[in-house]
């Protein structure tokens, strides 16, 4: 999938909002990867945790906001949307287990 695909799906039926699903269509890959790259250097785990938290947060609330602004049906989002919810649940898994910023010492 291009980028140009990705914008399209994501600012596609959001009404007025359209140019705001635009926009973020092109900032969320640049949130995953500036805190992907950033866990992986091993560098300010603080924002990398932050960055990567609110790209993929937002994924499940985009997808639980178009049936609110388009004619999409929930049933037609909710598979995605509690798939993208697992994924944070896991996200958070790891951060809390793996990179120690919870503001305590690490203690291993």
């Amino acid at each position: 999938m291009s980028l140009e695909m990705f914008s399209g799906m994501v600012s596609d039926g959001l009404g007025a909002l359209t140019i705001l699903g635009t926009v973020w269509a092109y900032v969320l890959p640049a949130l995953m990867i500036v805190g992907g790259a950033l866990f992986a250097v091993g560098m300010y785990y603080d924002v990398a945790s932050w960055v990567t938290g609110l790209a993929l947060g937002s994924i499940p609330v985009g997808m639980l906001l178009k049936p609110v602004l388009s004619g999409v049906a929930l049933p037609d989002v909710m598979p995605m949307a509690i798939n993208a919810f697992i994924w944070l649940i896991v996200y958070v898994f790891v951060v809390k287990l793996c990179t120690c910023c919870g503001g305590g010492s690490c203690e291993k």
